[in-house]
Parts: C-alpha cells; sequence; structure tokens
C-alpha cells in the first residue's frame, strides 16, 4: 500500500503545481513535494523485480494444474514486471544524482516502460479472461438461486446461494477496478515513450491519470483486507 499512497501524494502535488502555474503563482514547493514522493517511491520499489520474477516461476510451477493460456499470460506479465522493476533501479540512481548520463537515462526509460506495457497487455487480457469466467458464474448462481426459489428450498440453502452471488459480483467489480487501473497505467506509460504535452499527454489528463490508477489501488487493496 505504500506505492499507492506515494503514487497518490506525488500526483497530488503535480495536479497542485500544475493549478498553481495556470493561476501564475509560484509551484515550486508542490514541484518540490511531486519530486521527493518520485524519488521515495522509487526508493520504496528497491529490489521489487525479485518478487515478481519468484512469482512467475511459482505461476510456471502451476501449469499443470492451471489453463495454459493463464499460466503463458501470467509467466509474461510477471517477467515483463521483473524487468520494468530491474531497470527502475537505475531511473532511482539518475533521479538521486548518482547516475548523469542524459542519453543512457532515455534509454533505459524507454526499456523500461516497454517492458511495461508488455506486462498492462498481459494483465488486461487475464482480467478479460477473468471476467468473461465471472460473468458465466454469475449466471449459473442466479439461475440456481431462481430455481432454489421455485423448489421452495430451507432458507439457509438460499442465504448460502445468495452469499455466494454476492461474492462473485464482489471479486467481478473488483477485477473491472484492475482493468480501469490498467488503462489509466497505460496511457502514463505511453506518454514515458511519446513525450508528449498535447492530446493523451496533456498534462492536466496524465495527472488525474495517476491519481485515479493510484486511488482504484488503494481501493482493490482495501476491499480485499
Amino acid at each position: 500500500g505504500t506505492d499507492k499512497v506515494l503514487k497518490a501524494g506525488r500526483y497530488a502535488a503535480r495536479l497542485g503545481a500544475l493549478r498553481a502555474q495556470r493561476m501564475g503563482l509560484t509551484a515550486r514547493r508542490a514541484r518540490a513535494l511531486e519530486k521527493a514522493l518520485s524519488l521515495s517511491r522509487k526508493a520504496v520499489r528497491w529490489g521489487k523485480f525479485l518478487g515478481n520474477a519468484h512469482r512467475a516461476a511459482v505461476i510456471f510451477e502451476q501449469r499443470g494444474s492451471r489453463p495454459a493460456l493463464d499460466v503463458t499470460l501470467g509467466v509474461i506479465e510477471n517477467l515483463a514486471l521483473s524487468v520494468f522493476y530491474f531497470l527502475d533501479q537505475f531511473q532511482f540512481l539518475f533521479k538521486a544524482g548518482i547516475a548523469r548520463d542524459a542519453r543512457l537515462r532515455r534509454r533505459l526509460e524507454v526499456a523500461g516502460a516497454c517492458a511495461e506495457l508488455v506486462s498492462y497487455a498481459a494483465a488486461a487480457a487475464l482480467a478479460a479472461l477473468e471476467l468473461q469466467r465471472m460473468k458465466e458464474e454469475e449466471v449459473t448462481l442466479r439461475d440456481g438461486l431462481a430455481g432454489l426459489v421455485r423448489g421452495k428450498a430451507p432458507p439457509e440453502e438460499l442465504a448460502e446461494q445468495r452469499r455466494r452471488l454476492a461474492r462473485t459480483r464482489l471479486q467481478r467489480a473488483l477485477v473491472s477496478l484492475s482493468l480501469a487501473q490498467i488503462l489509466t497505467d497505460t496511457l502514463l506509460t505511453l506518454n514515458d515513450i511519446r513525450e508528449a504535452d498535447s492530446g493523451l499527454g496533456d498534462p492536466h489528463l496524465l495527472a488525474w491519470c495517476g491519481l485515479v490508477s493510484a486511488f482504484l489501488g488503494l481501493l482493490k487493496m482495501w476491499r480485499k483486507l
């Protein structure tokens, strides 16, 4: 949750700086806060690539008990994220002023962004598959509940069926939130490659995307607790 809190703070600071700039006020403090939170976020993620590499290995070991497509997409997602987090460590060194080669920094930034886009594509495909399965499961549960009502089943059995249906609907909502978060993060990552400041690269749009993504991530974590 620390990463999401720092992300929310960073993009909130960016929005504050943009608003101050539009009003003709100084945005020095807001930009300093954004830079500090961005650096802190990269520090928190130091070594995180090992966790994704391990997760990819675990998913691969489960290939006999899971659909082949799910395993393939899960491995791709986590390996791509592992590459991104590994390269992101170098961005921390550049932001901290330890390394200063601007050309190397840009190359590593683009390579990391490309790896991140691959992970988002795999994650979106997995989420779409999961949504389809949950939709089918929800239809089955709903039909089962209707059958129980017609058959005048005991109240306990009806209550259990309703709980299962509610749980499935909640899970489907969480996966839908994941898809929305992937979309906002994809826009941010695309601009890391394009470096545009208009259209989809508008600073205000990107700042709102970052803020929405952070809050969606926090909401998903809170609902899972």
